[in-house]
């Protein structure tokens, strides 16, 4: 029997996995299963024509570990969805005053904590004022039309989508978001509509009509790039590109000479040392020796920024989402602290110029996201651990770490946070619950029903990607169990004083007790089997944590 209390794991989850997904597709990331060797170009990350994904498909079906994924799945169905038995938490909290506050008296009390701005984000989100991933459309002035149609991964999380989602930010040129789900969690083919935009099935995709372009489509990432910086020549945005030939010839050794470039270099070395396991030690020397170059290039230069510029220009745009991804990846899969002020002290303080750009940040990812995208990005090559990484791995999972097992977990890995946020709440914890809360309310209904899943049927086949799986059938009375304790999470998160808080601790402790009573049927065994469902159901989804498609780092702790 599971014995619940206000210090167990249950109630844990309510006061401190605070991120959700909110949309109903699956999780991981964006990018077509290659081997490493073609992979080193970054061609076919958001995948391309349709014979690639059907050998990628293939490829994908014949390894070992994905057919352990396709096992598992079969033995799950077999089981079919899992018995439960809520009458007795339902009945708990019918009773006047002893379970959580509705979803409407929740909104009322977020609306009494919240400051103006953060009243308005609905409003400003639905007019294209909030550089939000929830956009779908982005203007800098009211009535501004937008120039262009970004055509990008629904999940955020393609570097090369990120590219042109940080130039649009950076040159304020009026855009137009159109979301489209990746292979490898999607479950089926790219939209029709989208396919006729562009064929190819590549992302990102931009569609421009400014300038003298008029709906024109361009797939290349890079070639959007150089198109943007002219549909905004106003002299109170940042140009990209150099005007000089000097700065031209240098920006080509830095990102623009293809495998050649610095830029490409340092990402062929990361897939190897990444991916490879025949030569760990010499793989690391290798990108650490190209990451030292990166280094000595941006202390050229008095500023944060590549080529000495106030702001980021097109080679801080193309080295961003792939530092990005190597700083995660290395810290968790190797230990490597790419961000390491002794090491690469102007590297250091090139991230945090990044990051103090609103066009950057509100795109940026966290690491346990990045470590669980990258894996079905890569395909059959995948991630390779290397020693010395346990501790930061677990600080890494630490919480999204399954409820058996989560009583493991060091007190030095539960206070880890990771670097590179302070510019998006500061030290105001209360503000970052605020932006959880208001995800949550806004996304009740999808949030519940997507959590059930954790107590239903898995889809069939299974994605690629482990933690995605859009054709999954949720439990229907999970969704209730779920709806219950997601109420009490926010509740506790808006719980301003220890009254309030200890008032909702003892009615979690009872709704808790009452799940573990023996119902009408007399069956301890669909007792025990509706904690397990539950706990399931909320182990299912804090393992989808991922920013930035929801909310933002800070928010999701």
């Amino acid at each position: 029997m599971v014995k619940f209390s206000a210090d167990s794991s249950l109630n844990t989850w309510g006061m401190i996995y605070l991120f959700f997904v909110t949309q109903s597709n699956g999780f991981t990331s964006n990018v077509h299963r290659k081997t490493t060797r073609l992979y080193l170009d970054g061609e076919g990350m958001a995948g391309k024509t349709f014979n690639k994904h059907l050998l990628g498909d293939v490829l994908r079906a014949l390894q070992p570990r994905y057919l352990d994924q396709v096992k598992s799945t079969i033995s799950d169905n077999l089981k079919g969805s899992r018995t439960m038995d809520i009458d007795l938490l339902l009945d708990f909290c019918d009773k006047d005053g002893n379970g959580p506050p509705s979803w409407d008296e929740l909104q009322v009390r977020l609306l009494s904590q919240q400051n103006g701005k953060e009243k308005n984000f609905r409003s400003r989100l639905e007019e294209g004022l909030e550089h939000s991933p929830l956009a779908t459309s982005r203007v800098f002035a009211k009535n501004e039309k937008p120039m262009v149609t970004l055509y990008r991964d629904a999940a955020a999380w393609c570097p090369y989508c990120q590219k042109v989602w940080i130039s649009l930010e950076e040159k304020q040129i009026p855009y137009n978001v159109v979301k489209v789900d990746m292979n490898c969690y999607a479950g089926s083919s790219k939209p029709g509509d989208f396919l006729q935009v562009q064929p190819s099935g590549s992302l990102p995709c931009a569609v421009i009509n400014g300038g003298n372009y008029e709906n024109m489509a361009i797939a290349q990432s890079d070639d959007i790039l150089k198109i943007l910086d002219g549909l905004n020549e106003s002299k109170l945005v940042p140009t990209l590109l150099p005007t000089e030939d000097v700065g031209l010839e240098y920006m080509k050794f830095l990102c623009e000479d293809g495998r050649n470039s610095l830029e490409r270099r340092l990402y062929g070395e990361w897939m190897w040392y990444l991916t490879g396991k025949r030569k760990p030690v010499e793989y690391r020397e290798r990108y650490e020796a190209v990451l030292t170059e990166v280094e000595t290039e941006l202390s050229r230069f008095s500023g944060p920024f590549f080529m000495g510029g106030k702001v980021p220009n097109i080679v801080d745009i193309k080295f961003i989402p792939f530092l990005e991804r190597q700083e995660a990846s290395l810290l968790y899969y190797k230990g490597y602290v790419v961000r390491d002020k002794l090491k690469f002290p102007n590297l250091c303080k090139w991230f945090d110029g990044m990051e103090s750009r609103q066009s950057y940040l509100m795109t940026k990812s966290d690491i346990y996201t990045h470590t669980r995208a990258l894996p079905p990005q890569l395909g059959g090559t995948g991630c390779s651990f290397a020693d010395g990484h346990e501790e930061m791995k677990e600080a890494i999972d630490a919480y999204c770490t399954p409820t058996d097992v989560a009583l493991d977990i060091t007190e030095e890995s539960i206070k880890w946070r990771e670097e590179g946020w302070g510019n998006v709440h500061g030290k105001d914890e209360k503000k970052a619950r605020r932006e959880a809360v208001e995800r949550i309310i806004f996304n009740n209904g999808n949030i519940c029903k997507f959590a059930a899943r954790g107590a239903g049927t898995a889809g069939f086949p299974p994605a690629s990607a482990e933690l995605a799986d859009p054709k999954a059938t949720p439990n229907d009375l999970a969704k209730e169990s779920v709806d219950i304790f997601l109420r009490y999470t926010v509740g506790l998160l808006l719980a301003n004083d220890d009254m309030t808080k200890n008032k909702l601790l003892e009615s979690l402790e009872k709704a808790c007790g009452s799940m573990t009573q023996v119902g009408e049927s007399g069956d301890i065994s669909t007792s025990e089997s509706t904690v397990k469902a539950t706990i399931d159901c909320l182990d299912y989804l804090r393992a989808r944590i991922g920013a930035p498609r929801d909310m933002t780092y800070p928010a999701a702790y």
